[in-house]
This record gives structure tokens, sequence and C-alpha cells, in this order.
């Protein structure tokens, strides 16, 4: 995922941050994939592939690893810090961050090295006998992968339209089904993105064709989650998004792509390729070091 979903997933969330922060909050739990995660491999097995691991270490050896520049904040650090909590990644000491880049809501389609954002749940919850803290905020951000997925295979023409609809409505209720076991176990303050939009450029992203996937995504998603009786604050992410494709100098930014070039990514791509024989065709915010930031301005004006 590139370092903009990390951007305007902050900007949505710091929105609601005020509704929160008037809750009596102790403590700030997450689960998702790359718009949420603080740092998950900095202790995790990012990849089987010796290259791979090795650009990862090189660029959390120096202050990258994480999904954006190198030394630059996450937005769940941001929200976290705005309560004066934090979201120290799991498996360091105080982590209560389970976000993983390359998460799936269920599966692991996306990546076999991150945990699903389901099994992220329940992991939180195996370790502390079940009971979720009804005085923590919980932030959920994931799905991107999972329309991601649908997408290629379609392209791929492993999955019919119909097949890929099914496909995104499932990762859906399987992520409804997590948070309801949450929220049965305590959990009363949820945070709920609509997923991200992998689109690059100027487009629609508040489609209600219903036979759009991503409507389908987000529709089944929220639907689910109000019918199941879970309290949640939905944060729509797309609809920030959607704004700044639509100006986005309005927003100090001046580039909207996702290619690997100037006035592309804020950062070079490490080993560029198709993503085998450790090469990366996506995601290498991951594997950014301060020497691959494309410019000064690159973390600030790319989107």
């Amino acid at each position: 995922m590139k370092i903009a979903r990390a951007l305007l997933a902050g900007a949505s969330l710091l929105s609601l941050a005020q509704a929160a922060g008037a809750q009596p909050l102790n403590q700030f739990i997450a689960f998702g994939d790359s718009t949420i995660d603080s740092g998950y491999f900095l202790t995790h097995s990012i990849s089987g592939n010796a290259t791979k691991q090795n650009f990862y270490n090189t660029a959390a050896a120096q202050g990258g690893g994480l999904p954006t520049t190198p030394g630059g904040l996450v937005n769940s650090e941001i929200l976290a810090a705005y309560l004066g909590l934090t979201a120290i990644p799991i498996g360091l000491p105080g982590g209560t961050n389970y976000a993983a880049s390359g998460a799936d809501n269920n599966n692991n389609n996306t990546s076999v090295t991150a945990p699903s954002t389901v099994s992220q749940i329940n992991t939180y919850l195996a370790s502390t006998g079940g009971w979720a803290n009804p005085s923590a905020l919980y932030l959920i951000s994931s799905g991107g992968n999972d329309l991601q997925f649908a997408t290629a295979q379609v392209t791929a023409g492993a999955f019919t339209n119909a097949q890929a609809r099914t496909y995104v409505a499932q990762a859906a209720q399987d992520l409804v089904a997590g948070l309801t076991t949450l929220h049965n176990a305590g959990a009363r303050y949820i945070i709920v993105s609509d997923g991200y939009s992998a689109t690059s450029g100027p487009a629609s992203l508040l489609s209600t064709v219903p036979t759009n996937r991503a409507f389908i995504y987000v529709s089944t998603l929220w639907q689910g989650l109000t019918a199941a009786g879970v309290p949640f604050i939905p944060a729509d992410f797309r609809s920030v998004q959607q704004a700044v494709y639509d100006n986005p100098g309005r927003f100090g930014f001046t580039s909207l792509s996702n290619v690997d070039a100037a006035g592309g990514t804020a950062c070079t791509n490490a080993n560029p390729g198709n993503g085998s024989g450790g090469t990366f065709s996506n995601s290498w915010a991951l594997v950014c070091t301060p020497a691959l930031v494309r410019s000064a301005d690159a973390p600030r004006t790319a989107f």
C-alpha cells in the first residue's frame, strides 16, 4: 500500500477525534492493514524471501519499516497521541496496534506473513482471556486488500464479476463477525473505516451502483454491523480521498500518481520488478530509506 493511505486515513480519523476524546478512554487498540500499521514487521518477519527481508531490515535500521516515509508518523500514532495514548505496534513493549501491512479481512491472499484482521482480533482476545477493554478506543481499518485482490482476480480472468462481488461481500461479513465478537467481549468505542480504494488519480470513489464492488463491501460492512447491534463510528476515508482527487492543490499535493517516477510516489522503489525474486511491484514504502526519498518535499506533496 502506498504512503498516501496513511495521510488520508489520518485526515478522516482526526475529524473523529473530538467525539472520541469526550469518552473516558484509557487505551488505544488497532486492527487492520497498512492504512494504520505502526510497525508490525519491526518484530515479525515480513517475507520468506531473504532479499526482501534484507531490504526491510535496512530500512527499519534507518528509521523506516512503516508504510510512510522514514521518520514519519502514521495516522494511528497521530490519533492515539491526540488522545494522550500510544499506538505502539504489537511485539514491542506496551504494543496495542495489531495492524499489519498486507492484511486481508479473513484470508492471507495478499500476504502470507500478515495476520488477517479477524485473526488479529482473536489474538488480542486470547491475550486477555476473552475480555475486551470497555474503556479503549478501537480503530479498525481493513478491506482494501480484499477489494484489490478481487479486482486482480477479475483482471486475470480467475473471477467473474459476480464471483468478485461475492468475495468482497464475504470479506465484509467476516469482519462483521469479528467485530461482533469484539463488541460482545466488551468493546464499546469502535471506529470502522470504509476501506481504501487503490485508484490512482481522479476518479469517482463514491459510487452507489449496486454492482460496484466497493459499494457492496461498504454497504455490507456497515449494514451488517448495524444489524448486529455493534456501536461504531464510520470513518469515511473514500470521501476524503475523493476530495483530494477533485482538488489536490487545495490540500498541498502535486502528485496523485502511484508510479515509481518523478512526480509519483514519495519513495523510489528499492528494487523494482514484478514482485518475484526479491523485487517489489508495490508497497515499497515499507523498505524506503532516507536515501530513497524522492525529494525533500515529497513526503508532503506526493499523495
